[in-house]
């Protein structure tokens, strides 16, 4: 299987995941498949956007207030997403791993079923890589 068929497969599986917890979350237009892909293609913004000001905190690089109103915003705009429905979502402030997770019980309470990716810790992650 070539590169580029690895990676179709694993966005298309991650699709399919975002779709169903905007089905689960009773969230605006998720009866589109390309709706979630949208919404996939977002959370991958906001991924990168909150491990890169994870990183510039952890230098010391911002303030805590810059840092307050990014996490804010990162946190709003995915609760936004998800009609505050997104049970156990959570923000990781360690620069070393994915920003955007839900809870590891909640993976096995809720989720488990969907066939999130999951990190090291039993994280569920809302944006993980493809490639």
């Amino acid at each position: 299987m070539s590169n580029r068929t690895q990676y179709q497969e694993r966005k298309k599986k991650q699709v399919r995941v975002i779709y169903e917890l905007l089905k689960m979350t009773n969230s605006n237009a998720s009866d589109s498949l390309l709706f979630a892909e949208s919404r996939t293609m977002y959370l991958q913004r906001l991924e990168k956007k909150m491990s890169f000001i994870n990183e510039k905190w952890c230098n010391g690089e911002i303030t805590e207030e810059q840092f307050n109103y990014h996490y804010n915003y990162v946190k709003n705009a995915v609760n936004k997403m998800f009609n505050n429905n997104l049970d156990g979502f959570i923000i990781n402030t360690d620069p070393r791993g994915y920003a955007l997770k839900i809870e590891d019980n909640k993976i096995r309470e809720k989720y488990l079923n969907l066939g999130i990716m999951t990190d090291w810790g039993g994280y569920g992650l809302l944006a993980p890589e493809f490639n």
